[in-house]
């Protein structure tokens, strides 16, 4: 959804789409050219989920606290 981008021209974010040929062209921003807007100075969210939630759709799906904590994810995490 990119209501909230709506002000916005397509080729602000997507600046080969005028000239992409193919449908197998990726045309995602790199997130240098997001954290232009998306950060804290700028007032626009900038919080991990941002990304995540945005281009990993399959968190939705399994929501933001996956079944492991990191102490059982990671050997030694916290010292233990």
């Amino acid at each position: 959804n990119h209501g909230s981008h709506r002000a916005m021209a397509c080729t602000a974010c997507h600046e080969k789409a005028q000239t992409s040929t193919q449908t197998s062209d990726v045309l995602l921003p790199k997130a240098d050219l997001c954290k232009q807007c998306h950060n804290p100075a700028a007032g626009v969210r900038s919080d991990c989920v941002t990304c995540h939630l945005y281009h990993d759709r399959t968190c939705e799906k399994r929501g933001l606290n996956g079944m492991l904590s990191a102490r059982e994810l990671v050997p030694g995490f916290g010292g233990k």
